[in-house]
């Protein structure tokens, strides 16, 4: 099939599919690139999409990506045989791709209490505060 690369920047944080085809890959250098990744990664497996994350201002890698392979066990392979590994020069971090439900807010205002942001994110959905 026909590699799909996601061209916008910020376009989704996180995975487009939740499933056990997709990994995270960290720590990349500033100079990786898809092609990069995607000779990288193809000895393990066919790679239907490399998603790299960059900045919206810059356009400049975020350090790191999800890429979606064909199958499970081929990112399974991937995970197992890639992670820690040198690309470029540096030892990447690989893992599967979660849905992270999780905010940091810091830097809040003194005045800014639990009950004003409670009020200003409960209608985006149910809230677990830490």
């Amino acid at each position: 099939g026909q590699l799909r690369r996601s061209t916008e920047p910020y376009d989704n944080l996180e995975p487009d599919k939740n499933d056990e085809t997709c990994l995270f890959v960290g720590d990349l250098g500033r100079g990786t690139t898809e092609d990069m990744l995607v000779q990288e990664f193809s000895k393990y497996g066919e790679i239907e999409n490399v998603d790299m994350k960059r900045d919206k201002g810059t356009g400049r890698s975020l350090g790191y990506c999800f890429i979606h392979f064909k199958t499970k066990d081929q990112a399974d392979l991937a995970r197992t045989k890639a992670h820690r590994a040198k690309l470029g020069s540096r030892a990447i971090r690989i893992g599967r791709a979660r849905r992270n439900t999780a905010l940091y807010i810091a830097d809040l205002d003194p005045s800014v209490t639990t009950d004003k942001l409670r009020s200003v994110f409960q209608p985006f959905g149910e809230l677990h505060m830490v």
